[in-house]
């Protein structure tokens, strides 16, 4: 692996947890439904219910009702040219994976 590309996939990886921990609000290691609904309030998203729904059971893997930092990552790998960063506010960036489009105070 090329040492600038090297570069940019730990830094990726630092974003995703600095993210998974500023949404993780109870430091507990794991982010629940109400962390991940009040993380898009602050970030000025108003996202439906059943679309959060939907968003939290495709990355809660496992189906124990909480998000892991493995289970984050592992839909938003760091080497995954796939991945986009959009910058919220309060939030830094936040990895979206295609088809999961978010817009301000809206979700598509």
């Amino acid at each position: 692996m090329p040492p600038e590309f090297r570069v940019f996939v730990e830094a990726a990886e630092r974003q995703l947890l600095l993210l998974f921990r500023s949404i993780d609000k109870n430091g507990d290691g794991k982010v629940g439904k109400e962390e991940l609904r009040m993380a898009f309030k602050s970030a000025g998203l108003a996202v439906p219910g059943s679309r959060l729904e939907e968003f939290f059971n495709d990355i809660d893997m496992n189906n124990d009702g909480y998000i892991s930092f493995d289970e984050w990552r592992y839909v938003y790998p760091p080497r995954s040219i796939a991945v986009a960063f959009f910058s919220l506010p309060s939030l830094g960036f936040l990895a979206i994976r295609p088809g999961h489009m978010l817009c301000p105070k809206t979700w598509r």
